[in-house]
């Protein structure tokens, strides 16, 4: 099975792509929920409901082969976001390339995306634009099965200064 297949058979029946920024929750849902989802929004909905069966079906369109890799230049385009955002995502590895990954100190030289990861780049760009979270897009990465590793923030050490009165 290829990966278009791959990804074509995990949307069937649940092709809707949910995020809710308020819970966390991300799921996909069939269109039942996904219509309910987007009905139930208040005055300051917090949720992003997308297709991502057409997603998917426009993205093959538009790359010809699905056996097709990618460059990291190419990757930030159809997410449609600047490089550098591309690169925070790759340095929290929020989105690993597949093919070839990041290795060292080489600050994304020569790194190689899958379709696969290319679909979820633009799944994730399209997300970030609706303004969802770092953690909640790597909650949708892994739905689609890509591997990623979230990384908590690091805090700044706190300086401890000792009392002047003693």
């Amino acid at each position: 099975m290829n990966d278009f297949d791959r990804l074509r058979e995990l949307l069937r029946g649940q092709p809707y792509l949910i995020v809710d920024g308020i819970s966390g929750d991300v799921r996909l849902a069939d269109r039942a929920l996904a219509f309910r989802k987007m009905t139930e929004t208040g005055l300051f909905h917090s949720q992003v409901v997308m297709d991502a069966a057409a997603a998917l079906r426009n993205f093959a369109k538009l790359t010809g082969s699905t056996d097709r890799e990618f460059g990291s230049r190419d990757v930030a385009k159809i997410a449609g976001v600047a490089y550098s955002q591309l690169y925070g995502w790759l340095m929290e590895e929020v989105l690993v390339p597949s093919v070839q990954p990041r290795q060292g100190a080489g600050r994304g030289k020569n790194l190689t995306f899958s379709w696969p990861d290319a679909y979820v780049a633009g799944l994730l760009g399209s997300l970030r634009r609706q303004g969802v979270r770092l953690e909640l897009l790597a909650q949708a990465c892994r739905l689609f099965g890509k591997p990623t590793k979230t990384k908590k923030p690091k805090r700044p050490a706190r300086k401890v200064i000792a009392s002047a009165r003693a």
